[in-house]
């Protein structure tokens, strides 16, 4: 079967069925798609996307595991720098803790 994009199949209606259209399309399609850029995971992860750019990336990355790896990564690289930052403190004399 071929669905266009903003094509609704013969028996669909409304706005549901235009989605599902667009869903089916992009997933046949999704070879093509060109995968998102660092700086726009980047600010994805930050929380600095908003309106259609938030959509487009997220609906992106529910069809992009390359892309969820990516992310995944750069969240764990933010976790360990996060980490590091914080202030030891000394537990018994001759170890340090994370605190």
């Amino acid at each position: 079967m071929h669905v266009s994009p903003g094509v609704c199949l013969p028996c669909s209606r409304g706005y549901f069925a235009s989605a599902l259209n667009m869903l089916i399309w992009q997933l046949m399609n999704h070879s093509r798609l060109a995968h998102l850029r660092a700086d726009s995971l980047e600010r994805y992860s930050f929380g600095q996307l908003s309106g259609l750019s938030l959509k487009r990336t997220e609906e992106h990355l529910l069809l992009c595991a390359n892309c969820r790896a990516r992310l995944d990564e750069f969240e764990l690289m933010l976790t360990a720098i996060r980490a590091a930052q914080q202030p030891l403190s000394m537990t018994n004399g001759n170890s340090y803790a994370f605190v």
